[in-house]
């Protein structure tokens, strides 16, 4: 009989423990502007414990889940192109003297 493995972050091993700004911003490897300017404009899940702002296991992973980009495979790089993930080089013109 095959026994089931599940494989856990180490935030969902501990609910109870909550994350400071310091810390998520390391987690997301972001600066701790960029995080706090989508914590004050309320983007993100946060908690506030008196003027500290604590981040759970579930606002953690519902930013985990904003924050998540899809993983595409494009075989051409025409591909790309066509979804909008990159841009058509730019023609340069010369110069008028």
């Amino acid at each position: 009989m095959a026994q089931l493995v599940t494989i856990l972050s180490p935030i969902a091993e501990d609910s109870r423990k909550w994350l400071t700004m310091t810390q998520m911003a390391e987690r997301l490897q972001v600066s701790m502007k960029w995080l706090s300017l989508r914590v004050a404009a309320r983007e993100f899940p946060h908690h506030r414990v008196g003027r500290q702002v604590r981040f759970t296991a579930d606002d953690i992973a519902k930013i985990d889940e904003m924050t998540a980009e899809p993983i595409i495979n494009y075989e051409h790089p025409a591909d790309l192109l066509r979804s909008g993930i990159a841009a058509a080089p730019r023609r340069r013109h010369p110069r008028r003297l």
